[in-house]
C-alpha cells in the first residue's frame, strides 16, 4: 500500500494538466478575440486554480517535513 500522503498524486496531476490546457486555450481565445469562450475558460481556469491551491499547494507544507531517509 502506498503511504497515505501520496494517494492524491493522480488527481492533482490531472487537475494540474487541466489547468494548464485551459490556460493555454484561454490565451489563444484572447488572441483571436473569441470573447464568449474566453469568459467560460476564465471561469474554468479560476476554478481549477482554486482546486490546485486547496488540493496541492496547501498540502506542500504537510509533506515538506517528510524525508526520503526515514527509518
Amino acid at each position: 500500500a502506498r503511504p497515505k500522503q501520496d494517494r492524491g498524486d493522480l488527481p492533482i496531476a490531472l487537475l494540474g494538466t487541466f489547468f494548464f490546457v485551459v490556460l493555454y486555450l484561454l490565451m489563444m481565445d484572447l488572441v483571436i478575440h473569441n470573447w464568449g469562450r474566453a469568459w467560460v475558460l476564465t471561469a474554468l481556469t479560476l476554478i481549477s486554480g482554486l482546486g490546485l491551491y486547496f488540493f496541492w499547494w496547501r498540502r506542500l507544507a504537510i509533506t515538506d517535513d517528510i524525508t526520503a531517509t526515514e527509518d
